[in-house]
């Protein structure tokens, strides 16, 4: 998780913005992270300091005009909603965070080393220019925001486009089909501050919008949901969540989209925590580029055990996975609420991979 998304987190959390579970959900990942809590501990600090000293004033003018020098104020309408965070104290603290001695971006000897990075690839294009208008039209409706939960959606009154004309760019990252009724996994980070999202199967003949239905900021994870039309295309989904973490030294899988075509990449588990010992998420030792957050992770037996979040970027072959208990227990404390039936979902047994890899490709899809 990037750190303007760690701060945004901190700043609902102290301000007691957050609800109940996911307060309990943010103090059961602080508990498994003490980096996190150092960041955390670092940024009441630091925010503490800006106000008993009368900066905060200063740093927010001082801030607006370097923007503006660099920028022109014609630059803020062209805020994308995939990069919307919170406006205000929290989006002025992060600038001042990602330059402060304790800040990891100018820190010589952590911008050599080690740097936690989501996989998403932000490269702009045409049509992002074209779309401009819409979505600075949604950045001053949402401005302010930036946490984008089920509560906050009604997905009765939101008609969904099922049928688009094919999308020839590359895509943002990937996401993958967990029920045959248009139910999508995909990462929290892809999705920020959207509340439509366009997918593609090219090999399906299929470009259409999906709903975010569910978004975690703490698990970086997202659920997101086709129309009934759209999904009138799925087949039974051909691999199961298990809850299971694998072990050191399994061979694993992936199924992405770091480019315009489908990429497979096979590794191995190589650590039971991920970056910096956090417990929720594992490590493995796969090569990864941007465009892989969101994709599913496999075991040899096929079954999904997890979701590609980031790499460190100077060592591309380290990659962390949300492990699958913390996916299964969501679905399932979600199972009422957003009715996701995986009884259909099954997995094939004793088949290759280049089988399993033929059977699975049309069930994973572009997040554009």
């Amino acid at each position: 998780m990037e750190e303007r998304q760690h701060i945004a987190l901190f700043d609902r959390y102290l301000s007691g913005e957050m609800d109940a579970g996911e307060k309990d959900a943010f103090e059961e990942r602080l508990a498994h992270s003490e980096s996190l809590r150092n960041e955390l501990n670092e940024y009441q600090q630091f925010s503490a300091d800006i106000y008993d000293g009368g900066e905060y004033g200063a740093i927010k003018t001082e801030l607006q005009t370097i923007h503006n020098d660099l920028y022109g104020k014609k630059r803020s309408k062209i805020l994308h909603p995939k990069f919307l965070i919170p406006i205000g104290v929290a989006a002025t603290i992060a600038l001042v965070f990602m330059i402060s001695p304790w800040g990891g971006m100018n820190d010589s000897s952590t911008a050599e080393n080690n740097i936690y990075e989501p996989l998403a690839n932000n490269v702009e294009d045409s049509y992002a220019e074209e779309n401009d208008d819409v979505m600075q039209d949604f950045v001053t409706e949402t401005e302010g925001d930036g946490y984008l939960d089920s509560s906050q959606l009604n997905s009765e009154e939101i008609l969904l486009i099922d049928s688009m004309q094919v999308i020839d760019q590359s895509p943002h990252g990937t996401a993958f089909l967990i029920s045959e009724d248009g139910f999508f996994l995909t990462s929290k980070h892809l999705i920020e501050g959207q509340k439509i999202i366009d997918l593609q199967q090219k090999e399906l003949g299929l470009t259409f919008e999906a709903e975010v239905i569910y978004s975690d900021s703490i698990l970086d994870f997202a659920i997101l949901k086709s129309s009934i039309k759209t999904a009138l295309n799925f087949e039974a989904v051909p691999y199961e969540v298990v809850r299971e973490a694998p072990e050191l030294g399994d061979a694993v899988f992936t199924l992405g989209y770091t480019k315009k075509d489908i990429v497979y990449t096979q590794g191995v588990v190589s650590s039971e925590t991920g970056f910096e010992s956090d417990s929720i998420y594992f490590e493995v030792s796969l090569p990864s580029n941007a465009g892989h957050s969101g994709a599913p992770l496999f075991n040899e037996k096929g079954n999904l055990i997890g979701i590609i979040t980031a790499h460190l970027s100077d060592k591309q072959a380290v990659t962390y996975i949300l492990k699958p208990d913390y996916i299964q227990n969501r679905l399932d404390n979600l199972s009422d609420s957003l009715s996701i039936d995986l009884s259909t979902n099954y997995s094939k047994r004793n088949t290759s991979t280049k089988r399993l890899i033929k059977l699975y490709r049309p069930f994973i899809f572009e997040v554009h």
